[in-house]
């Protein structure tokens, strides 16, 4: 089911931190029942168990296949670019070749070795050289249980496109797990596992299959799996890796100075692919950089020398390895992986018995080394931030530190983007994912007096167009459900409503209004309806061809509220001075008859929602007392009232509990209310020193905590009101949009500081700490940011950015 309605948007106000305050008798939250019911304002979906959303969406049957009736398709290929230069390890390659497919067991091989030796780089050549072996090949960095959990979560979107949008991470994870299992001739690549533990469950529910791992640990895996140790290169493997990334570079090296360099490096891979680059890029020689090399070689932080050749240096478990804040020079060769820094110090192998003691981290050089001019030219070049691998000699890395004018507090991390997409709208005003597409409304400026508006259905996993439709000047009555998108169009006098198919954009039927003002469309069983007022208010029954099937009036100046299980709500205000009582109404889609209908007295009655069981709304007497009432939804009989202050704000339904925000009518204070829905007892309320703290506000509800958006976002405990935490270190104007995903809470922040960009947060659930940060141009009045399947899609002021979650 879903709805558009044209009733008035709110704005967030702010204020001061809230404190929770126990109320005597805190009642069980309670309810069965869940029913949903979304707007453009927020209307919340409710129900034990479930989350505030504003739209529904409709989950297709072919999105949810079994993974047993999903093949295994060809040519689904997963794996890091295919990289030039790659020498030796053929012995490794025909170990990796000789293990057997075995249809009856699955077969599991662990490739180990110290860091930097060329593990990923190895079994990544191999599966690119037997990629036509395999369905599917896929290559999931395991560094973590998350890591792996994500790697998962991407290899069931790829099998069958449409689940991303539907399914949270937690059920594409199992369903992934599950394909693996009732196929076979699959390869699954491990790389980067830290801890044996991390994949025994995975590996005791795969019967079949091929797995290869790489990995630092070279026990504790289970009998299942076959060991192999990779060690560093040969010495002449070495020089021709060294010789081949320098030549590439336009550089040459003597022979003899490479075997002598590729010696002091230890013949570890990643340090003889970082020192050829370094040769190539920095102007310096072969010859000085050997002779600075034998000066000044690595030591350890306590000054013991760096491990000889051929040492096990994989770390053992529990045990840290020291953190390096210097970016490094990033080669591309094989042994390189994405994302990775060179090894440490202690990772690269020397020869020899003595060193000098390391340069101070606030230095760029030690005082001693006088460094060859070449050196000083190309550290000057690459702004003299280099790694500790790039040079194999620890005394003459450049902290970043110490670097001039790089101090200060750490950058923030930022996200990946995946696309960017410009619509060619100067506004835009909703968006939203439906069914495996992304759908934006937004306007554009024609003249001082003039705007066009249309609406874009967008790929959400490439950000490419599939159509576009003009919607004159109306960006906002748009609505999805049943393969079908619903627009309103105005063009002064008529107003038509029209039915697009939603994949090609091409109009199915259109129906016209002609004189009076479509306030509402929703769907409900199929059948569109319509509220439409002119000099009578009435609903409209349309059928999928888009003709008039039934005509059912409604009382004057009703404002919709929404549409739930067939009920169409709404309200009214009253008129004392003509004797005319607000209304709450309700009426029965399907025969057009009401259910009730209940008098209020005072100014007004409104702001209706409803569980499917219980319906609530205000009543407001007079400008300082307002009353939350709830009506049986089928009968509209009264349940339960709960007096309480002024400037009550809209309702959120979440786990049988209902959540409003109010003044005290005496000052600036004011409440957060958390109600029990079927008694209507506070369980607990938070304070603010101000009103406006939890106006108009996002909510989102999540293992038993509920997110708020105000000035600042908070999080509290469901049952207590505790307050769990509140971000402390942000720059808040005002907070808004929460989106939950995958353990992340993606808010929308204006800060105070003048010429200070809007920003778009991913905070931590648990803690509230900031995961990632970007920079957004899009004003306050654009639409919420939306999640599709790994992506967040994010309004900004020239299209639509998606980024990584």
């Amino acid at each position: 089911m879903s709805w558009w309605s044209r009733r008035g948007r709110w704005t967030p106000a702010r204020a001061e931190p809230a404190t929770p305050e126990p109320v005597d008798d805190p009642a069980a939250s309670g309810g069965s029942r869940a029913a949903t019911a979304g707007s453009i304002s927020g209307i919340a979906s409710t129900g034990d168990h479930t989350t505030n959303t504003q739209h529904v969406t409709v989950v297709s049957a072919e999105a949810l296949v079994a993974p047993e009736a999903v093949p295994a398709p060809a040519g689904l290929v997963n794996l890091p670019a295919r990289l030039r230069f790659f020498v030796g390890r053929a012995d490794a390659l025909d170990w990796l070749d000789r293990a057997a497919e075995d249809p009856a067991a699955v077969v599991v091989q662990a490739v180990h070795g110290p860091a930097g030796v060329g593990k990923s780089t190895l079994v990544a050549r191999w599966a690119a050289d037997r990629r036509e072996d395999h369905r599917p090949v896929w290559w999931i960095t395991a560094d973590s249980p998350a890591a792996l959990d994500a790697g998962l979560v991407a290899l069931a979107v790829a099998l069958q496109a449409g689940l991303g949008v539907v399914l949270p991470s937690r059920a594409l994870r199992e369903w992934a797990v599950r394909w693996l299992a009732c196929h076979d001739g699959w390869l699954l690549i491990l790389d980067d596992v830290t801890d044996p533990g991390h994949l025994t469950d995975l590996l005791a529910r795969l019967p079949r299959g091929r797995i290869v791992l790489t990995s630092r640990h070279a026990n504790g895996w289970p009998d299942v799996v076959s060991p192999l140790r990779l060690d560093v290169l040969e010495p002449h493997q070495a020089v021709e890796l060294l010789t081949g990334i320098v030549t590439r570079g336009g550089g040459v090296v003597d022979p003899a100075d490479a075997a002598e360099i590729c010696a002091e490096l230890g013949c570890l891979p990643s340090a003889v692919a970082q020192a050829g680059a370094h040769l190539a890029g920095s102007g310096i020689t072969a010859g000085d950089y050997r002779r600075l090399l034998a000066q000044h070689p690595a030591r350890r932080d306590g000054g013991e020398p760096a491990a000889p050749r051929g040492r096990d240096l994989s770390p053992e478990p529990g045990e840290r390895r020291p953190e390096h804040t210097a970016p490094v020079v990033k080669t591309g060769e094989p042994s390189l992986r994405r994302g990775e820094a060179p090894p440490p110090p202690e990772d690269v192998p020397r020869t020899g018995e003595s060193a000098a003691p390391a340069a101070s981290a606030t230095s760029t050089a030690s005082p001693a080394v006088r460094q060859p001019e070449g050196l000083r030219r190309g550290l000057t070049r690459r702004n003299a931030i280099i790694g500790a691998g790039a040079l194999g000699a620890g005394a003459l890395t450049w902290k970043l530190a110490g670097a001039p004018g790089l101090a200060g507090r750490p950058k923030r991390p930022t996200p990946k983007r995946r696309w960017k997409a410009s619509l060619g709208l100067e506004q835009l005003v909703t968006l939203f994912v439906r069914d495996g597409l992304a759908y934006v409304t937004g306007t554009s400026k024609v003249s001082d007096v003039l705007s066009s508006a249309a609406i874009v259905a967008l790929d959400p996993a490439t950000g490419a167009q599939r159509w576009t439709f003009p919607t004159g000047d109306n960006a906002d009555s748009v609505i999805v459900d049943g393969g079908a998108v619903y627009a309103k169009v105005d063009d002064g006098t008529t107003t038509y409503v029209h039915a697009l198919d939603a994949v090609s954009g091409r109009r199915r039927w259109s129906y016209q209004v002609v004189d009076d003002t479509v306030d509402f469309i929703g769907v409900s069983g199929g059948t569109v309806r319509l509220v439409v007022s002119g000099e009578n208010q009435r609903l409209l029954s349309l059928d999928v061809k888009g003709e008039l099937t039934r005509t059912a009036p409604l009382p004057p100046d009703q404002n919709v509220d929404f549409l739930s299980d067939g009920v169409l709500y709404s309200s009214s205000f009253g008129d004392e001075d003509d004797d005319v009582p607000p209304l709450a109404v309700a009426t029965d889609v399907t025969t057009g008859r009401q259910r009730w209908q209940i008098e209020g007295a005072g100014k007004y009655i409104g702001a209706l929602r409803s569980d499917g069981d219980v319906t609530f709304g205000y009543s407001a007497v007079e400008s300082r007392h307002t009353t939350l009432l709830a009506w049986d939804a089928n009968t509209g009989r009264q349940r339960w009232s709960l007096p309480l202050l002024v400037d009550v704000d809209p309702l959120h339904l979440g786990g049988g509990l209902l959540y409003l925000f109010t003044a005290d009518g005496r000052g600036p204070a004011g409440y957060l209310y958390v109600v029990d829905v079927r008694t209507g007892t506070v369980k607990w309320r938070a304070r603010a020193s101000r009103a406006e703290l939890f106006s108009a506000l996002s909510v989102v509800f999540a293992d038993q905590t509920v997110f708020f958006a105000g000035d600042a976002v908070y999080a509290f405990d469901v049952a207590t009101g505790a307050r769990r935490w509140r971000t402390e270190s942000l720059d808040v104007r005002y907070a808004s949009t929460l989106l939950l995903k995958s353990g992340k809470l993606f808010v929308t922040v204006a800060p105070h500081a003048k010429g200070h960009p809007t920003k778009l947060y991913a905070l931590d659930a648990a803690t509230g700490g900031v995961v990632w940060e970007h920079p957004i141009t899009a004003e306050y009045s654009a639409p919420n940011p939306a999640v599709a399947g790994p992506l967040v899609l994010v309004p900004n002021e020239d299209g639509i950015w998606a980024f990584e979650a």
